[in-house]
């Protein structure tokens, strides 16, 4: 029921926050100052996904595969990449970071887009439903 969605619903974005709170901490060990402002707008966008699915629960199941398997990845990488460039700068490690922070910042726009559509997609169902109830009962 509703209760246990949003009790499943909780626990999910409390591990999801702590995913964002370990790639900030990644972020700000890099020796990369200006990375640091590109993670910073990526974990805005990540905010508003969970913003989001906290506001309506029933996004979880369509954002689950986000928060397990692409958070889980984006925790690896830049997790990795502050280990890395801490020890040895590379020009081609930075730029494959930057390209691989640009993929990151789409797919987190684009699953707040998707679950602010389906949302949208939602409604017009319920809409439909509705008329359709309503001409039945010869309301319109």
């Amino acid at each position: 029921g509703l209760a246990t969605d949003f009790c499943v619903g909780y626990s999910a974005l409390d591990a999801a926050r702590l995913k964002l709170a370990r790639i900030d901490g990644a972020a700000h060990r890099s020796p990369d100052r200006s990375l640091q402002g590109r993670v910073d707008t990526i974990l805005g966008e990540a905010d508003k996904v969970l913003d989001e699915i906290a506001r309506d629960p029933r996004d979880l199941r369509r954002a689950r595969k986000f928060l397990n398997v692409y958070l889980d990845g984006a925790v690896e990488v830049v997790e990795r990449y502050a280990d890395t460039a801490t020890r040895a700068r590379s020009d081609q490690l930075d730029d494959s970071f930057r390209t691989l922070l640009t993929d990151m910042e789409h797919v987190f726009r684009e699953q707040h887009e998707k679950l602010l559509k389906d949302d949208v997609m939602d409604l017009d169902i319920q809409m439909d439903v509705l008329k359709t109830r309503l001409k039945r009962e010869g309301v319109l």
